[in-house]
């Protein structure tokens, strides 16, 4: 999103041109996004979903995706909820018994309220390791260290929490 800032067609990040997505309403452009960026994995459903929520949160009262609106502060709040919902599902999904022993549904939603709030923590621990500038200027391979580090955070603390 930052070469789009620039003025770029973000093709040689993505493989795709997205400069269809500037000037299109912003969930529009969220999906072209997401389809370029999200990676050809076993996971592509829901990180796709997770990039085009972030984008969608981000640009909350927005209208159309327009290169002014990609700023530091909206691509950090993109990558802080795209990472939150990204690194939750795969937490999610590894500790398969999350959900056991929730006698009620409101016991499942602390629990899962629980999780969440332990990711943010470990989001913006392995953030604040990874940054040496600014957002915009962060690899994909960075984006993905950040994101292995917090599962494994979240992971080791949800582990220890049940012990």
């Amino acid at each position: 999103m930052s070469n789009l800032a620039e003025g770029g067609t973000a093709t040689e990040e993505t493989g795709s041109d997205l400069s269809g997505a500037i000037g299109a309403d912003v969930d529009v452009a969220a999906q072209l996004i997401a389809e370029a960026i999200a990676p050809h994995s076993e996971s592509r459903d829901y990180v796709r979903n997770a990039i085009i929520e972030a984008v969608c949160t981000a640009l909350e009262g927005e209208d159309t995706f327009e290169t002014s609106h990609i700023t530091e502060e909206m691509l950090s709040d993109v990558l802080h909820l795209y990472l939150a919902e990204a690194v939750f599902q795969e937490v999610w999904i590894q500790a398969g018994d999350a959900t056991d022993g929730a006698e009620t549904s409101e016991h499942l939603q602390t629990r899962e309220n629980d999780m969440r709030e332990v990711v943010k923590a470990a989001i913006d621990d392995a953030l604040d390791s990874a940054i040496t500038g600014q957002i915009s200027q962060m690899t994909q391979k960075g984006i993905e260290k950040v994101q292995l580090q917090a599962v494994k955070v979240t992971l080791e603390h949800w582990e220890e929490a049940d012990d």
